[in-house]
């Protein structure tokens, strides 16, 4: 551990058990997992075998363990307890407080064994294999023990008494390097198993990172590792609770700090968005790779899935669809399960007309999927224990199979497939690892939709933040730009009064022109207003078909009294017939006024005859608009084209900048599905230059 929290070490070859503790803890992440020959066959799991000696008739199975001694290797070993201590909470013993004597050996494993054989203990556990290892070295004779809640595998040909868990894994940290990582997958993945490396590590080769969710499930359930503190309140659980309270006491005091937050926050989204990229290319690739399979199945769930041009909606139709013609059930349903309340998110089939609607999750068959890890299907509820459900009753069905669906370690609902007719043949293993594979497409699907629209609210939310601050810099000039209507409006109106004073009302065309040239001057004070109104308010983004033309008028409107002041003429070239973008117009005047005013700053040294902004619009390719904004400034060096768009880097020599505006400006272009970016002119000064594809409607 400390070698792994210091970065010591590049890559980390370990138990299930040290790996998911030192995952939590440190981010480090699974490349492969080890094959281990057992019974001439490669095997990739683990499990544990719990036993006594088979002349105790009053042991037969776990609950006859409470009030007798048990032995085992280590409280800390994985495989030598942890794996029967969870099989064992499971079936209502804790031996911690059931057993008359829990007692640890140490390692050897054998020396547990011996221990049972020879009365010390009345029962123990070892991990996968030893006692087979040492039935075959004639050290014990098998005969003598009975391996307590037995359970079977065909592919396991061992005695276990647990679940299966996944083999060894090979990991890497947080700091490796991806190509170096990349490529040491590669090589272990091809490793033949006649390789001296792999005949000194004692194993056939190595295969895709297996799930190590299960064990996770056991250090959660037993409070070990990352999971000891589960349950307690701590600092950090107050402050996620009542952050409201917090944000509203300090928001005017850490107003700078609060953008910086956002930013963090916002590459922390976009760190977990890749490494839940890569989790779901691993998972699609095991999903390729899974044997015993249907092919034709695996095809067309891997064609709908990796469709470039459907969105989420229609994929999760065409896989309902799939779902209902491979398991020969007319009705494919995915639900959301909110408390007790269950949500139809999307049908197919007859049960098309029951989208929308809400029932009890208490009176479906889902109520049961979302208990279990598995699959839970039934070929015909009439004949079966299922026909006293609540919901065979009420929705009269009569074949179901279904599975819980699992989004960020907590349940999101259900994908399930029903009939009112009983199904003729079994569901058969296949049948069912095709719906996991569904299913954990279909979770990785919405946990990716739901971090795409998190990061978009926290872009948008930044670019407000970033618009405020934009306004407050602006605040003098803005200030000046109203004082000029206002003093106008105070002139007039004293003139009027003068006149009614002096006059009465003998003259009353010239009060009407005055009082014209009041409101002249008031509309023109509130459309000021207006537009700094709208270019500060907190709104969600909200696309839709614009002007670019009209868009960068109002920007260069909204700067003129500012270039004024610095000495800078603006030459705007607008192409004419453009054809609409669509885009939220208020991000999109933010990054042209944000180009704008970088420009006029960076001709704060140029000579005065010089200072000239030039701002043009066109339309370089069919499908995309470009605007570009040209300066005659100081501008940049080559070296430093790309590092101007990082968070925090001002090339600005005075007054305060957070070097935030063009990171922001890149962010919202790209959302848009642009591009920005600068380059230097050919004699002095930059230009900027941001494209967004059309909307394909009429020219405007």
């Amino acid at each position: 551990r400390a070698a792994v929290a210091h970065d010591k070490i590049d890559f980390l070859f370990t138990n299930p058990g040290n790996y998911v503790e030192l995952e939590a803890l440190y981010g480090i992440s699974a490349l492969a997992t080890v094959k281990t020959l057992r019974a001439n066959k490669p095997s990739t799991s683990l499990s544990a075998a719990i036993f006594t000696r088979t002349d105790r008739t009053d042991i037969k199975t776990l609950e006859d363990l409470k009030g007798k001694t048990f032995i085992a290797v280590s409280r800390d070993a994985f495989g030598g307890f942890q794996m029967a201590w969870w099989e064992l909470k499971n079936h209502g013993v804790n031996p911690f407080r059931d057993f008359a004597r829990l007692q640890f050996g140490d390692w050897p494993c054998e020396d547990t064994v011996y221990a049972v054989l020879d009365g010390q203990a009345d029962a123990g556990t070892t991990c996968v294999d030893t006692l087979e290892h040492m039935a075959d070295a004639h050290k014990i004779d098998l005969r003598a023990f009975r391996i307590l809640n037995p359970k079977t595998d065909p592919d396991f040909p061992f005695l276990h008494s647990t679940r299966l868990y996944p083999e060894w894994p090979w990991a890497k940290l947080r700091h490796t390097n991806p190509a170096l990582a990349k490529r040491v997958a590669m090589e272990l993945f091809a490793l033949p198993p006649t390789d001296p490396a792999a005949i000194a590590a004692h194993d056939v080769g190595w295969t895709v990172a297996a799930d190590y969710q299960p064990v996770h499930e056991i250090f959660k359930e037993l409070r070990l590792g990352p999971y000891k503190d589960i349950g307690k309140t701590s600092l950090r659980m107050i402050v996620h609770q009542y952050w409201s309270w917090i944000l509203c006491g300090l928001m005017v005091t850490v107003l700078v700090m609060l953008a910086i937050a956002y930013m963090l926050y916002l590459n922390k989204r976009l760190k977990q968005s890749t490494l839940s990229l890569a989790h779901e290319l691993a998972q699609r690739h095991r999903m390729e790779t899974v044997l015993n399979i249907s092919e034709e199945a695996l095809r067309e769930l891997h064609k709908i899935t990796s469709a470039q041009n459907m969105g989420f909606d229609d994929k999760i139709q065409a896989l309902l669809s799939m779902g209902c013609e491979k398991f020969g059930l007319p009705m494919g349903i995915l639900a959301r399960v909110i408390t007790e309340d269950y949500h139809v998110v999307a049908a197919v089939g007859p049960a098309s007309a029951m989208k929308g609607k809400k029932f009890s999750v208490c009176d479906t068959y889902c109520s049961i999927a979302l208990q279990s890890q598995d699959p839970v299907g039934f070929e015909n509820a009439s004949t079966s224990e299922w026909n006293v459900h609540p919901a065979h009753g009420s929705s009269k069905l009569e074949a179901y199979l279904g599975i819980a669906i699992i989004v960020d370690s907590a349940i999101y609902g259900t994908l399930n497939f029903s009939s009112l007719q009983p199904r003729s043949v079994l569901f058969t293993a296949t049948d069912k690892e095709i719906l996991k594979l569904m299913a954990q497409w279909v979770a990785g699907e919405i946990q990716r939709k739901n971090t795409i629209e998190e990061k978009s609210q926290h872009l948008a939310r930044l670019a407000h933040v970033s618009r405020l601050s934009t306004m407050g810099e602006m605040a003098t000039s803005l200030a000046h730009e109203l004082n000029q209507p206002l003093a106008a409006i105070v002139n007039y109106a004293h003139g009027c009064v003068r006149r009614l004073r002096a006059n009465g009302v003998d003259n009353p065309g010239e009060l009407l022109k005055a009082m014209t040239l009041v409101v002249t001057q008031a509309e023109r004070a509130g459309e000021i207003i207006r537009r700094i109104r709208n270019f500060v308010a907190n709104t969600q983004p909200q696309r839709e078909p614009i002007d670019i033309n009209q868009v960068v008028q109002e920007a260069v409107t909204l700067i003129a009294l500012e270039a004024h002041e610095n000495g800078v003429t603006m030459q705007l070239e607008p192409s004419p017939s453009l054809p609409s973008v669509l885009a939220d117009m208020i991000q999109i005047e933010q990054v042209i006024l944000n180009l704008l005013r970088n420009g006029i700053e960076a001709m704060d040294s140029t000579a005065t005859q010089q200072r000239e902004l030039v701002i043009k619009t066109s339309m370089p390719a069919s499908d995309v608009i470009e605007v570009a904004v040209a300066d005659a400034g100081h501008g940049f060096s080559a070296d430093l084209a790309e590092r101007i768009f990082d968070p925090f880097f001002t090339t600005k020599k005075h007054g305060v900048s957070m070097g935030m505006g063009l990171s922001i400006s890149r962010s919202i272009i790209e959302a848009h599905g642009g591009r920005l970016w600068a380059t230097l002119n050919r004699h002095w000064g930059a230009t900027f230059r941001f494209v967004l594809p059309v909307d394909g409607g009429t020219r405007l």
